[in-house]
């Protein structure tokens, strides 16, 4: 495997981490008004329906990587 090869999947696996983490950061304080609520409930989406996306997301990434 060529050198070239080994860095660009070593970047993507580093950036698809840090996507894939970024959530789990504790937020931070924010200064100023309040955002707006979120609706509590929405017919369109559920958190299954949210794995599934990003499964899909991250298996087209891998598609085109060639991995």
């Amino acid at each position: 495997m060529s050198a070239m090869k080994i860095i660009r999947r070593a970047t993507v696996t580093v950036g698809l981490s840090a996507v894939l983490l970024a959530p789990l950061a504790p937020a931070q304080a924010v200064s100023g008004p309040d955002p707006e609520p979120r609706p509590t409930s929405s017919p369109s989406y559920s958190p299954k329906d949210a794995g599934k996306t990003l499964g899909k997301i991250i298996a087209n990434i891998l598609k085109q990587l060639h991995i």
